[in-house]
């Protein structure tokens, strides 16, 4: 079996078919490494982001429990302690109040007649 130059030029030209794909192929791939870098690239971005807000959050939040801690603590329990005072001198002067009124209440009571007396005598 003899080999034509008609076999030659389809072989010829089947191998450049094969080059031209293998290099669109190659382009292709190039370019989907660039976009895929591109894209990794701003993921990083993205996620060094998300870290610094993160730590700045972490910072904020160590900062307003320790706040909490030496500021608002202390108040909240000196509120707390004069308002149980204020319930107990409340408390004390209602039940002096009411002694009082009791012990007024008996001496007009017991003083009553004499004070009658005393007022129709003016």
């Amino acid at each position: 079996m003899e080999i034509t130059s008609a076999d030659f030029a389809q072989l010829n030209s089947a191998i450049g078919s094969l080059t031209a794909q293998v290099e669109a192929l190659r382009r292709d791939f190039e370019r989907y490494e660039d976009t895929s870098r591109d894209y990794r690239t701003k993921v990083h971005v993205r996620l060094d982001d998300a870290i610094e807000r993160l730590a700045n959050v972490e910072a904020s939040v160590k900062l307003l429990q320790t706040y909490s801690e030496d500021t608002v603590r202390p108040t909240v329990e000196f509120v707390k302690t004069m308002r149980n005072r204020g319930i107990g001198f409340i408390t004390a002067v209602g039940l002096a109040a009411t002694a009082l009124g009791v012990t007024i209440g008996d001496a007009l009571y017991y003083y009553w007649g004499k004070l009658v007396k005393l007022l129709n005598s003016l």
